[in-house]
């Protein structure tokens, strides 16, 4: 069972590393779904602490809420303090009539 004791930032960092290494990953490539939630913004504030992969980020604006502006802009200026490249894609949705 895991523990749910809180551990070091740098544990945590040697774990995301030790496991990325066990991967196949050829090309070296990650990109993070960066929704600017706490969640998405430590694992890229992680990953990035590991420079041998190409580090980028992907945020889908979806406008289903009143904040998703504030969401994109907060996105882009984390990844350019961080110097993380970041793709922001507009989507529409298809809202589905009920029945």
């Amino acid at each position: 069972m895991a523990s749910s004791r809180k551990r070091p930032s740098g544990e945590v960092i040697a774990e995301v590393g030790r496991f990325l290494g066990s991967l196949d990953l050829r090309s070296k490539r990650l990109a993070v779904g960066l929704s600017g939630g706490v969640d998405s913004v430590v694992l890229l504030h992680v990953l990035k602490q590991h420079p041998e992969f190409n580090l980028s980020a992907i945020h889908v604006h979806h406008g289903l809420s009143p904040n998703a502006g504030a969401w994109a802009r907060f996105c882009r200026a984390l990844c350019t303090r961080w110097g993380v490249p970041l793709a922001v894609r507009r989507v529409k949705v298809v809202k589905k009539r009920a029945g």
